[in-house]
């Protein structure tokens, strides 16, 4: 299966370690590659396809054109934007989604596991679903439970809980806490509130 592309562009390197970081919990991505500079910028999208574009908003405003046309192009990317507050809903509607800087490390990942489903179906084809035993197993994950404290609950080995959390990564293609947490609020296998961050 071909992994995801991700292309970060942001001056701050907080802001764009930060959301690599968040990328990484991502097995169907590639290690995202990140562009600091706006020289570099328009260099990086014209020679790299890339399936998703998490920019800044002050980049987008300074190459309004440059994104006219790349979101013209058949094969475009799907642009996720980086803004500093609320927005009004006109600039919702141009974008897949927009992080803001405020935004908590799960809704950053919820936000970016919208955009890569909405892609996952034309890139890997079906994806399997999880078993009763193993949606369990997920909502005690994101729960905050450990591997023990899961067995003990289920009534099942530690071992059993491990090849279990291998068989969820395989299929879900996320292999971080945050990343299934996420996956766990919008298959409403636990609700909002219960969520450990």
């Amino acid at each position: 299966m071909t992994k995801i592309s991700v292309i970060i562009a942001e001056e701050s390197y907080l802001i764009r370690s930060g959301l690599a970081r968040v990328i990484e919990g991502f097995n169907c991505c590639q290690q995202a590659k990140e562009i600091s500079t706006q020289k570099d910028f328009k260099k990086n999208l014209e020679t790299s396809k890339s399936d998703i574009l998490i920019v800044n908003e002050k980049i987008v405003q300074k190459n309004s054109d440059f994104f006219t046309s790349i979101q013209n192009k058949k094969k475009n990317p799907k642009i996720i934007i980086i803004h500093n507050t609320e927005c009004d809903s006109e600039i919702h509607e141009l974008y897949e989604n927009i992080i803001f800087l405020n935004d908590d490390k799960n809704t950053i990942s919820k936000k970016i596991w919208e955009v890569i489903k909405n892609l996952k179906p034309d890139q890997s084809g079906k994806t399997e679903e999880l078993s009763e035993r193993e949606k369990e197993i997920v909502s005690q994950i994101a729960l905050g439970k450990t591997n023990k404290e899961i067995a003990e609950k289920l009534y099942i080995s530690s071992h059993t809980v491990i090849s279990h959390r291998k068989n969820i990564v395989r299929k879900l293609s996320i292999k971080t806490v945050s990343g299934l947490t996420v996956y766990a609020i919008l298959n409403k296998l636990i609700s909002l509130n219960d969520a450990k961050y």
